[in-house]
């Protein structure tokens, strides 16, 4: 490994953009961010798209800025990570169309026309849900027709940032996956999918690998970001597989990616559909490998603007040490947890507390209502991928910025009754992720997971005895 070697990675999210110079062993020399303007389509009760032109110039603005951020380094290689779902619609000479984030709900109302839809779950490992891309354009083809007549390509953003480096349009698996128009089980498009979605063959890029050498940076878009001639960009892929691998699991073992949402992912060597739905079966970014995952919904979301409401400006620490006087169950809260089976998420949310107010009601009564939420939710989600999975064996790994604190990490630990494993780095996870693939390319030595923190499980929480109030309220919601 030479020195002062450093890798430009992105990681493109449903709100940010943002690019990173690290180097092999994982350490940040810089980073740069810019917010995506998502933009609201009135055809459409929920839809929403974004300007890819709009992405690129921040794309290149975020990359020129991390590369100057650490001058004393030469750019070995590029690769990118992305959200899921996301896509980019390509017209003619791959001239870019449309965006559209994983967050854009312009399929919902069509998704009960498709037919057979145990059929699509069973080949697509997931069910059909306006997420994906493949339901996304049924919605687009009814109202904008002429806009998808206009339509020659498709692909993930983070293969779209690949094209914008290298010029060579593909489709990586862990992404492709999430398109619900491939075969998860045999690693390919899938035609019957294609049939069922009305989707050309000749729409769908070429299928990629993680870490796989897309091309050479071209000349012009190096020399515009500094970076060396001929630098290599790899393939990169789905940030929640990415951030995954960032904990070097093996086959068995469980990772919590608590970011925005919380991914709670299974990993396994085989194809493990379940015959109930309760999970997303997906590819991995290591070949041979599945990611079978339940998801505690918007939590990491939820919290965070808890936080920033109830308590703006404090740290992690000052918010923890008022909680810890707060007697669990004075409020209890329902604000968009999910119990995963067929995305099944509380169409209203709220906070229950006694009538009339308790004089004693503080702003920490409320904000630790939401983190049981989040702590509930996970309790139902953990228990039911395990009896997916029929396994209790393996290792439980913690990443993404949930694991920042130290309360919300301590219920996960005590709910579960399981070590947890945080590695080095993990507030960047699908960051490490990428770093990880670039390293394995050059034949690198990889990162350690192991060398960060352990959380060990102490006995039954006093708060969970509100566990079943929790859910008879989450239950109520559900029927208003």
């Amino acid at each position: 490994m030479r020195e002062k070697e450093a890798y430009l990675v992105i990681d493109s999210s449903s709100h940010s953009i943002r690019a990173y110079a690290a180097t092999p062993k994982g350490a940040l020399l810089s980073q740069s961010c810019r917010e995506i303007r998502n933009i609201r389509d009135p055809l459409y009760p929920d839809a929403l798209s974004f300007d890819p032109e709009a992405l690129r110039r921040d794309l290149f603005a975020v990359c020129a800025e991390a590369v100057a951020g650490a001058p004393d380094h030469r750019i070995a290689a590029v690769s990118a990570a992305s959200q899921r779902e996301g896509v980019v619609l390509l017209g003619e000479g791959d001239t870019p169309l449309a965006g559209y984030p994983n967050i854009d709900n312009r399929g919902q109302a069509w998704e009960d026309t498709v037919p057979e839809r145990h059929r699509v779950y069973s080949i697509g490992g997931r069910w059909v849900s306006t997420l994906f891309p493949a339901v996304k354009f049924l919605g687009l083809r009814a109202l904008r027709p002429e806009l998808w007549e206009r339509v020659r390509r498709f692909t993930s953003i983070s293969d779209w940032i690949g094209f914008l480096f290298t010029g060579r349009l593909g489709y990586e698996f862990s992404q492709a996956d999430e398109s619900l128009l491939f075969d998860v089980e045999k690693g390919r498009w899938s035609e019957e999918l294609c049939r069922r979605f009305q989707i050309p063959a000749g729409m769908l890029p070429p299928l990629l690998r993680s870490g796989e050498f897309l091309g050479p940076v071209l000349r012009d878009v190096g020399r515009a970001l500094g970076l060396p001639e001929g630098t290599p960009f790899l393939v990169g892929g789905a940030d929640t597989q990415l951030a995954v691998e960032s904990c070097r699991p093996s086959a068995g073992d469980i990772v919590i990616v608590a970011g925005t949402t919380t991914p709670i992912v299974h990993l396994s060597d085989r194809y493990l559909v379940d015959k109930q739905e309760r999970c997303w079966v997906s590819r991995h970014v290591v070949p041979g490998l599945f990611t079978v995952e339940t998801n505690v919904g918007v939590s990491g979301m939820n919290y965070q603007r808890a936080l920033e409401a109830f308590y703006p400006g404090s740290s992690y620490a000052e918010v923890e040490a008022e909680l810890a006087g707060c007697v669990p169950g004075r409020c209890i809260a329902s604000v968009g947890s999910m119990i995963f089976h067929k995305a099944q998420v509380t169409p209203r949310g709220g906070f229950f507390v006694g009538a009339p107010l308790d004089g004693e009601l503080t702003r920490a009564d409320f904000v630790l209502a939401v983190l049981l939420d989040y702590a509930f939710s996970f309790k139902t989600n953990f228990e039911q991928l395990l009896d997916i999975a029929q396994s209790r064996g393996g290792r439980l790994f913690g990443c993404g910025g949930g694991f920042l604190g130290r309360l919300l990490p301590q219920m996960l630990a005590d709910l579960s009754q399981r070590e947890i494993q945080v590695p080095e780095g993990f507030q960047y996870a699908s960051c490490m992720g990428l770093v990880g693939q670039i390293n394995r390319y050059f034949g690198y030595e990889a990162l350690s997971a192991g060398s960060g923190r352990i959380i060990r499980p102490g006995g039954t929480p006093d708060w969970l005895e509100q566990y079943g109030d929790w859910a008879e309220k989450r239950a109520l919601l559900n029927r208003l």
